[in-house]
């Protein structure tokens, strides 16, 4: 009779188990599915003569989920035009280029939102926390605790750096002007009561000095010639950082009623030439949606809320969130 040899048997489990537990971190695939893409209309399906998608009119827009459904909104009347539906539970998104890119049901969906055409780029997102997008047309998303970089044509990722970034409360991706030279930018992280920069193509990452938390926060490419903007919900109040390079210290920014409650926060402006926009912000509470005119600095001024949406749970812009 054979003799077992056990304790090499243990020695060999122990080092699978050691080689397999130093293998990188990756995210988990599911087998292939069949599932059912949500929909966008687009230009081409809506009637522009009752208040249909046209950039001569709604320069400005915002998009809005609201239940199953995404919503443009139109900057002038502040009225919801149904653009979408199947999109129950959106977790993140993003647009790039007319195209919207939304975490529905688990998948990562790329929808131009002028042909309706969607497509899906994968699946295992879900848990997605946040996504924003740079100015290469990478976009970067918060899932499992890691920050994912994604090629936004064929849904390719690899992980960007290290660290934890579960708890995460706010991102948004900076580079005014180039400023950052051949590093096209970073991303900005609230975590834990903290502001953190991270690299895009390193995933280096640092604490900035002097820079608060915010539940939601937006980074504004350029909102009239006040071009390094950052706003933000602090408590009751409506938060603005200048100078994101480091962030600032918050000022209140004034006229305002109280703020408490927010829910999320976007911007749109209806001209990328400075003296001929207009620039709004946009903030959910309370179930409505609300537009505010942004005037200079340390003012804004409440314009309205939005009809025909009821409650609203997530916003983005055609300039980033």
């Amino acid at each position: 009779m054979k003799r077992t040899n056990y304790f090499s048997c243990f020695v060999l489990l122990m080092v699978t188990i050691f080689f397999n537990g130093c293998q990188n971190e990756d995210k988990i695939l599911p087998a292939k599915e069949t599932v059912k893409a949500p929909i966008i209309f687009g230009n081409k399906n809506l009637d522009h003569n009752s208040g249909g998608r046209s950039e001569a009119i709604l320069a400005g827009e915002i998009y809005a989920f609201a239940g199953d459904n995404v919503y443009q909104i139109n900057p002038n009347t502040r009225q919801a035009i149904l653009y979408g539906t199947g999109w129950s539970g959106t977790e993140a998104s993003t647009i790039i280029n007319d195209n919207l890119f939304g975490v529905q049901g688990g998948h990562l969906w790329k929808c131009n939102l002028n042909t309706g055409v969607c497509a899906d780029l994968g699946a295992a997102w879900g848990g997605t926390s946040f996504m924003v997008n740079d100015d290469r047309g990478f976009l970067y998303a918060i899932q499992g605790g890691r920050i994912w970089k994604v090629n936004s044509n064929n849904g390719s990722w690899v992980q960007l750096g290290i660290g934890d970034w579960s708890g995460s409360t706010s991102m948004n991706f900076h580079n005014f002007n180039g400023a950052y030279g051949n590093n096209f930018g970073y991303i900005h992280i609230s975590q834990s009561g903290l502001v953190w920069r991270v690299g895009i193509d390193d995933g280096n990452w640092e604490f900035l000095a002097g820079a608060p938390m915010y539940p939601v926060v937006i980074g504004a490419h350029c909102c009239l010639h006040y071009a390094n903007n950052a706003y933000g919900i602090s408590g009751a109040n409506l938060v603005l950082n200048s100078n994101a390079h480091p962030i600032a210290p918050a000022i209140n920014v004034t006229g305002q009623t109280s703020w408490s409650g927010a829910s999320d926060i976007t911007f749109s402006k209806t001209s990328n030439v400075p003296v001929n926009s207009i620039s709004y912000l946009w903030i959910i509470k309370n179930a409505q949606l609300f537009q505010l005119r942004y005037q200079n600095s340390d003012l804004c001024t409440t314009l309205g809320t939005v009809s025909g949406l009821t409650n609203p749970y997530q916003l983005v812009s055609v300039h980033g969130r």
